[in-house]
């Protein structure tokens, strides 16, 4: 979320439109989970409180044109077995853990 927003779902729309080029309809939010930034990657964002909204979400219309941002070079989709085994960050990980276990 920016500074001064406090509606999760608007932000998660606004952040797909941003990210990739596309309009989302929010299906179902799922949980959230934070931390402290500390692997030293993005060396500004250290220490910095990491929030992250997951949400089901789907295409709307689905059948759009995907343009990534100039922060991103690809993008796939994934099940959630596929998306355990990629590079993220360790939170993630565990929480997709998670949710395989619920489901």
């Amino acid at each position: 979320m920016d500074q001064g927003e406090n509606n999760k779902v608007q932000t998660a729309k606004r952040e797909a439109m941003e990210e990739i080029g596309a309009d989302i309809k929010i299906t179902k939010r799922l949980s959230s989970t934070s931390h402290v930034i500390s692997d030293g990657i993005i060396p500004e964002y250290q220490g910095a409180l990491f929030l992250c909204f997951y949400f089901e979400a789907k295409l709307d219309p689905f059948y759009q044109e995907i343009k990534l941002s100039e922060d991103h070079i690809n993008y796939k989709w994934v099940t959630l077995d596929e998306a355990k085994k990629l590079d993220l960050a360790q939170t993630s990980l565990d929480y997709f853990e998670k949710l395989a276990i619920e489901h």
